[in-house]
Order: C-alpha cells, then sequence, then structure tokens
C-alpha cells in the first residue's frame, strides 16, 4: 500500500513537471512571436555597441534616441560594449533569438544546479513553478526584458558554489566577473571575510585591487566614454515601484504620498537618514543571526550565510530592478521549505507566487495599498529576512532548552544539526 502511494506521487510530480514545461515552453514562444514588443534592453545594448561602432556615444541618451528609437540609454562600462560587439554580426532578430536562447538554456541549467547543490534534492514541479512565478515573476521578467542580469546569477551561484567548496580564488574570479557588467554584485566579495582561512583577507584585497584596476585602465582608455558612463550610472537610480523596488524607493514612495494626501513633507536629507537607520537595522540584526550561527554550526552554516547575504543585498542596494529578485528564488525556497516552517509551507508558497489586484474599498486604503503592491517583492523579500532571523536565532532558543533539561557536563556542546 504504501509503496502505491510512493509510485503514485511519484507519477503526480512527473505530471506537474510536464505540465511546467509545457507552460515554459509556450512562455518562450510568446516572447518569440512577440519580438518587437520585448527585448528592449539586448536590443538598446546591441544598438548600443552599433553606435559605438560608428563613433558615437552610446552613453547619451540623445544619440540612443535618435539612432535606436528608444528612451533607454547604455549604463554599463565602456569594455562591456565589445561584448554585445558580438552579436552585431548577425540580424537584429537573429541576435534577440540566440540571446533569448542562451538565457533560456542558462535557466534550465540553473534549475538543475540550484536543486542539485543548494537545495539538495531533485529538481521538482514545485521548485520549478515557484521560480517562474515568484518574486513577481522575476525569471520571466528577465527573459522578457533581454537584460544580462541571468548570465550575472549564473556567474554569482557558480561562485557561491566554489566559496561553499573552499576554492576561493576560483570564487573570488567569479564575484568579479558578474560584477564586470552591474559594479553593484562586487559586494558578495565579502563573503571570503567569513571563511577560516589565512589567505582570506589577502585575497579580499587583492580581488578588490583588480576590480578597482579594471575600471582604472577604462579610465585610461576612454577618459570621455568613462565619464559618461558614470554619469548615465547615477541616472539609473531614479526608478521605483514595481520596476525596481528598492528599500529607499519605498521610503521616498511613502513619504511623496504623505505629502500629498496629508502635506506632511520630509525633505531628501531625513529621507536618507532613515534610510541609513534601516540599513543599519538590517547589518546589526543580520551580524546578530551570524554570530549565533558561528556559536552553534548548524548544519548547512555557510549555505546559510549566503542566502542571508542575498537577502541583506537585496535590502539595501540602491537598485534593484524587478528581475534582478531571481537573486532571492532559492534562498526564499529554502527556508520555507525547512522543517522549522513546513506546516507554513503552503501558505507561504501561495504568498510568494501572488499577483498583484487594484481593486480596494476601504476608505483611504487605496493609494496605499497600490504603493504597497508595487514594492510587493521588496516586503517579501523583508518577510524572507525574518525568517531566517527566526530560524537562526530559535537555534539558540533550543540550545538553552536542552542546556536546562540535560545533566551534561558545562563544557558539552548541544546537538545542533537541524536548522
Amino acid at each position: 500500500m504504501e509503496q502505491e502511494k510512493i509510485k503514485t506521487r511519484k507519477v503526480v510530480k512527473k505530471i506537474f513537471l510536464l505540465v511546467w514545461l509545457l507552460y515554459f515552453a509556450y512562455c518562450i514562444y510568446y516572447l518569440i512571436d512577440r519580438f518587437e514588443e520585448y527585448h528592449w534592453d539586448f536590443k538598446m545594448q546591441s544598438g548600443a555597441a552599433r553606435i559605438l561602432a560608428q563613433g558615437k556615444n552610446p552613453y547619451d541618451p540623445r544619440v540612443t534616441r535618435a539612432e535606436l528609437g528608444t528612451p533607454f540609454w547604455y549604463a554599463y562600462p565602456p569594455a562591456t560594449l565589445w561584448f554585445y560587439r558580438l552579436f552585431n554580426f548577425m540580424g537584429e532578430k537573429t541576435a534577440c533569438l540566440v540571446f533569448l536562447f542562451l538565457k533560456v538554456a542558462t535557466v534550465i541549467f540553473l534549475l538543475w544546479f540550484w536543486s542539485k547543490y543548494f537545495l539538495e534534492e531533485k529538481i521538482e514541479a514545485a521548485f520549478c513553478f515557484f521560480c517562474l512565478f515568484a518574486y513577481n515573476s522575476a525569471l520571466f521578467l528577465d527573459l522578457r526584458s533581454g537584460n544580462i542580469n541571468l548570465f550575472e546569477q549564473l556567474l554569482l551561484w557558480l561562485s557561491f558554489y566554489f566559496f561553499l567548496k573552499n576554492r576561493l580564488p576560483l570564487f573570488c574570479g567569479l564575484v568579479l566577473l558578474a560584477a564586470s557588467f552591474k559594479i553593484m554584485p562586487i559586494f558578495f566579495l565579502v563573503l571570503i571575510l567569513f571563511k577560516k582561512n589565512r589567505h582570506k583577507v589577502w585575497l579580499f584585497l587583492s580581488s578588490a585591487a583588480l576590480f578597482l584596476g579594471y575600471f582604472l585602465i577604462q579610465y585610461a582608455l576612454w577618459p570621455q566614454m568613462f565619464r559618461a558612463f558614470l554619469e548615465a550610472g547615477r541616472g539609473t537610480l531614479v526608478e521605483r515601484r514595481i520596476i525596481s523596488p528598492t528599500t529607499f524607493g519605498f521610503i521616498t514612495e511613502i513619504f511623496d504620498l504623505l505629502a500629498r494626501r496629508r502635506a506632511f513633507v520630509i525633505n531628501q536629507e531625513w529621507q536618507e537618514a532613515i534610510f541609513g537607520l534601516i540599513i543599519l537595522f538590517v547589518l546589526f540584526f543580520s551580524y546578530r543571526a551570524y554570530l549565533v550561527l558561528k556559536k552553534y554550526e548548524p548544519e548547512d552554516k555557510e549555505k546559510i550565510v549566503v542566502f542571508l547575504l542575498c537577502l541583506i543585498y537585496a535590502l539595501i542596494t540602491l537598485r534593484m530592478k524587478d528581475y534582478a529578485y531571481v537573486l532571492l528564488l532559492v534562498p526564499s525556497y529554502y527556508i520555507i521549505k525547512k522543517p522549522h516552517f513546513f506546516r507554513a509551507f503552503p501558505f507561504l508558497f501561495a504568498l510568494s507566487i501572488l499577483t498583484a489586484a487594484k481593486n480596494v474599498t476601504l476608505p483611504d486604503m487605496g493609494s496605499i495599498y497600490l504603493v504597497m503592491w508595487e514594492y510587493y517583492p521588496l516586503l517579501l523579500a523583508y518577510l524572507i529576512w525574518i525568517l531566517y532571523l527566526q530560524a537562526i536565532f530559535s537555534l539558540k532558543n533550543r540550545a538553552d532548552l536542552l542546556a536546562c533539561g540535560s545533566k551534561k557536563d558545562a563544557s558539552d556542546k548541544p546537538e545542533m544539526a537541524a536548522f
């Protein structure tokens, strides 16, 4: 009887996985069929490489608007333009399709890679559906936009794998590569400082020096373009709401709402101060959680540190595009699948894949509701961060209970294998 139930579960899982594959295939067909409407990032970035080849400035929005008919402009370091030059040897549609299929292959690989090495299980339909729907469908948003983000994610998760395997030079090299386009992923280099390795400080400083050298060389070779890149980069920090749900954007949005509705005005300096306090709050409690992990050494301690750092990054960064929330798929799925939260799994799973509905009948709640849903991925990231803190701090509580109920010698360390 039990064997029949196991067989039935396996069949059901395979059916759901097939349903996911069919729907995912339909999503790809949908993007190909609407080629003219989507892939705007890749079209602009490969177009920027063509603009450079013509001797014009791809960082000038007036040039990109005139040449490409787009309001966007190139915002990555000058050296990265040569990556997009590789796609200028083919037609625009062919280049878009090649880029899209490379990203689809990356998605398939990442689903397998995440399942095997970070979730330590076979690839399952539930995880695939979660990845496709969670964080306002961040994975699909990435495929739709044609952004480089998925390749950045691939490099980051490979670097995390080598970090866990104690192959630190490879970890550093992959982080540097991941940060070569969007800069901010260099944040993850701090992971190396959490390792018990006598070379970690040297590796950290030498990697930081290499990254600095990467910019200095570009400044020396293309000083005018490099200055234009810095200016273009600052222009990307103004995005808010659902296309870039960040903590600072949320603070600004709330005070803008108060100013419009209740004439309650807080100047920019105070908003920045509040943002600074939230950063300190997140870092303080995250560091306390790390100290608990360090003391009680739970199973998968280093993996938990990686996941916690991913969440910290999402909460404190100044720019976190909607598709960049792909970074949080594995940390989120990992924590809601843990035994500590197993009973809450169906609820948390549903909560993670909800999409926004905008009919609100309560008085004065409509505007607040809209702002909250515009920052839904960010608020979910805060929820997942809190779940991590709760699970980590529960290690201390369980250790205290074990110590009270045990007559062991005080030098004995309680078993804390289960996170």
